[in-house]
């Protein structure tokens, strides 16, 4: 299987095409569940990070996405310190897509409260602490 860089941009941009049409959005969604395109968001070249991202703002404003964007916020917030201007400007998206949907301001209001009011918590730590209180089902569907 080929799974160079160029290969993956192809095809995410094919998908990106295909998943503007309903009965083709449906066939792709049979073969592979919305939920499992997150992993794509992980894709370490920064153009087919860009697509894949598109895709998952797509997913996410047509409310495809329900679960596992935690992650996703927190990787983007994360993504806004890397020196690659593409995968802050992927960050950014994704932060943008989030505040349309209340689900960033209630991630971003618990992570300030943990960095500022648990003495010596670090950014990796609330981190953690967010995904603690996603499992046990303390945050809203994220």
């Amino acid at each position: 299987m080929d799974n160079r860089p160029e290969t993956r941009i192809c095809v995410a941009k094919v998908i990106e095409d295909l998943l503007k049409y309903s009965d083709t959005r449906v066939a792709l969604f049979q073969r592979k569940p919305p939920e499992s395109w997150l992993e794509h968001m992980h894709d370490p070249d920064a153009d087919a990070l860009s697509v894949f991202t598109r895709i998952f703002c797509f997913m996410v404003n047509k409310d495809y996405i329900h679960t596992g964007i935690l992650q996703a916020i927190l990787d983007a917030q994360n993504s806004l310190d890397d020196p690659n201007p593409s995968l802050r400007a992927c960050g950014a998206t994704v932060l943008l897509i989030m505040g349309t949907h209340d689900i960033l301001c209630e991630v971003c209001s618990v992570h300030a409260c943990i960095e500022r009011y648990i003495e010596g918590a670090t950014r990796r730590d609330a981190d953690m602490i967010l995904q603690r209180m996603e499992y046990f089902g303390i945050l809203k569907q994220l």
